[in-house]
């Protein structure tokens, strides 16, 4: 059986067609979202996160540890989005099978730069982490929607063949070793994209806040931690030292700029009540119009004050 004739084979309807077989992994899928997919440990506290955990965020002794990130909400989008497709007939084989592929590539991309997130807080946290088996039966699901999907797009199958005829042929294992180099090559293109990005972040989040850099590992040293994430090796006391006073320094002249925006702003508002001022308007007036005795301003007909009773002369 040649390559091109993969596509001739199964072409009645069985239960294990191409089509149905994505349908079934875009609803594992779903159904995996919701499983905890990492297990965090912290002074003796098993807390599981899944993907609708990071969208609620992650709060642990009274104390928000990760902020919501909405955005894992795609984790759930997706797989629903390719289950939809599924069921849409409207499309061609290949434009089903391109747009199932570039869905499914994203969402394997997402889940390994979560994990890659949630790993890197755990460790800043001095928590252990667990990759727990939900999260690898997701990736697996991921996988085989990606492989099928590709195969389609590359013409090798159609959305209707049957996969128990394909495998049941007499070139099976010819199919099976073509299907084992096609994941090879699609895992590790995929795992090295998503990993060049979740480094990207890593690297970026940690450059930003590093007081210093392990002179074991040369990993950067965020702040407020005693300990290299990557080794283990204690922080100089003097880094430690250098970093507080840093702090202090960079707190204090925020505290000094914040305090001059302050006085400015009150001098500003002070000059602008002065100019408003209706004493300083009519201080041309004559001081006939006060009370010589109390100072109080009188009507240019009175005779007497009204606050004193002086008589007016």
């Amino acid at each position: 059986m040649g390559e091109n004739e993969l596509t001739n084979v199964g072409q009645e309807k069985s239960l294990f067609t191409v089509k149905r077989i994505l349908r079934a992994l875009s609803l594992l899928c779903i159904i995996f979202v919701f499983c905890p997919s990492f297990l965090v440990s912290c002074s003796g506290r098993n807390v599981n996160v899944s993907a609708m955990t990071a969208v609620g965020g992650v709060s642990a002794y009274g104390k928000r540890m990760v902020d919501p990130h909405p955005i894992m909400l795609i984790c759930l989008l997706i797989p629903v989005a390719i289950l939809v497709l599924m069921f849409i007939k409207k499309f061609t084989d290949n434009k089903t099978a391109l747009i199932t592929l570039i869905c499914s590539i994203v969402d394997f991309v997402i889940w390994l730069i979560f994990r890659s997130s949630v790993k890197r807080i755990a460790e800043e946290n001095y928590c252990s982490f667990k990759t727990t088996a939900w999260f690898g039966f997701n990736i697996i699901a991921l996988i085989l929607i990606i492989l099928l999907s590709m195969l389609v797009v590359l013409k090798k199958m159609k959305m209707d063949t049957d996969l128990i005829s394909i495998f049941s042929g007499d070139n099976k294992q010819n199919t099976l070793n073509q299907m084992s180099n096609a994941v090879t090559q699609i895992s590790s293109a995929v795992s090295q994209m998503a990993g060049n990005v979740a480094s990207n972040i890593s690297n970026k989040t940690s450059k930003e806040n590093a007081i210093g850099f392990c002179s074991k590992c040369g990993s950067p040293i965020v702040d407020g931690c005693k300990f290299c994430t990557s080794c283990g090796s204690p922080v100089p006391e003097n880094v430690l030292e250098e970093a507080e006073a840093a702090k202090k320094a960079a707190e204090e002249e925020a505290k000094r700029r914040e305090e001059e925006k302050h006085a400015a702003e009150k001098e500003a508002a002070t000059s602008r009540n002065e100019s408003a001022d209706p004493i300083s308007q009519e201080d041309n007036v004559s001081p006939l119009f006060y009370c010589q005795q109390c100072g109080t301003k009188l009507e240019p007909d009175a005779t007497f004050c009204e606050s004193c009773g002086t008589k007016i002369e």
